[in-house]
């Protein structure tokens, strides 16, 4: 069995998986990251490189989105130059869009664990008063949700911490 996990920085919240899995079920696992490429603890550390990013004059609610497009289109191409890699099973980090190109190189399950969602009422937006959020950061909330829901369309099974 080869998992291949999906997050910007190693170990996150897959490492200590991995290693159980390579330790005691003898799994291959691999990890493609932004962190330095190598081998440790019978995990392979693939590293991706974003080419390029949201600009100032990108509208400030869409910059996450275009952020995570860049990133999920690294991600596939540093796993597309690598043909030996060949998942039964893909767990990423929900987000970035990690995941969304990766249908294209993997006919494989892909479950995404989904750590957030954005909301203006009842969040980290308005528990403090004292401390406004800006009109535009309250806007943006909303389309930060973007990369998260098509990432939940394009995985076969998604978790949360929370319920």
């Amino acid at each position: 069995m080869h998992v291949l996990f999906v997050h910007q920085n190693f170990p996150a919240q897959f490492g200590h998986i991995a290693s159980y899995l390579v330790k005691n079920k003898g799994f291959r696992c691999t990890f493609v990251s932004q962190q330095p490429p190598g081998h440790g603890d019978g995990i392979e550390r693939i590293q991706y490189h974003v080419q390029g990013g949201a600009r100032e004059e990108t509208h400030y609610c869409s910059r996450t989105f275009e952020n995570a497009v860049w990133h999920s289109h690294a991600i596939y191409e540093a796993l597309r130059a690598r043909p030996d890699i060949r998942p039964d099973l893909i767990v990423a980090h929900s987000g970035f869009l990690f995941t969304v190109f990766l249908r294209e190189l993997y006919h494989c399950p892909h479950v995404n664990y989904f750590e957030y969602f954005y909301w203006t009422i009842g969040s980290d937006m308005d528990f403090r008063p004292d401390f406004p959020y800006p009109e535009i950061n309250k806007l943006r909330a909303h389309a930060r949700n973007a990369p998260l829901l098509l990432d939940l369309q394009a995985c076969d099974r998604g978790y949360s911490p929370t319920q």
